[in-house]
């Protein structure tokens, strides 16, 4: 007889923001709104990279203690779930498949990418054997779509 494996199976929807640095010019900060993580680089594609990595670290670490990840988010506290809210309420926000493509569509328009303000939904999915007990594979697929929407001074512009 065969018997078969179960699989424990984790997934995490994220959102994160990535933004111009306010404090370094030159430099692009992405902020992941469920887990609460910053990385921060020179464009905004390696922001999301660095984030990516980090957030899946701290995800992972938790995951071996035997926590719950999610216990981590802070969606109350932080003006990012409400900028996020802002852009997804827009009736036709701008949807890239690509940072390359849409750096393209920015330089095509003659728009300044550094007056932008990005929406990135990525997927975390972790997977182990229940009988091991051990985390065997992690999966990540990320940069789903891009919203993005101009920043005008203080406030956000349509």
């Amino acid at each position: 007889m065969h018997s078969r494996t179960r699989i424990e199976r984790r997934d995490y929807p994220c959102w994160a923001i990535v933004e111009p640095a306010p404090d370094i010019q030159g430099k692009w900060v992405a902020h992941c709104l469920e887990f609460d993580t910053l990385a921060q680089a020179d464009d905004p594609e390696t922001a999301v990279r660095l984030l990516l990595e980090s957030t899946e670290e701290i995800v992972l670490e938790d995951l071996r203690a035997g926590m719950d990840p999610l216990d981590r988010r802070t969606p109350q506290d932080d003006e990012g779930w409400a900028l996020l809210g802002y852009i997804a309420e827009q009736p036709q926000p701008r949807i890239f498949a690509s940072f390359e493509e849409m750096l393209k569509k920015l330089t095509a328009d003659n728009e300044d990418p550094r007056q932008i303000v990005i929406a990135v939904q990525f997927f975390l999915s972790y997977q182990r054997p229940i009988a091991s007990g051990q985390l065997s594979s992690s999966k990540k697929t990320h940069t789903v779509f891009l919203q993005v929407r101009e920043r005008g001074g203080d406030a956000l512009a349509v």
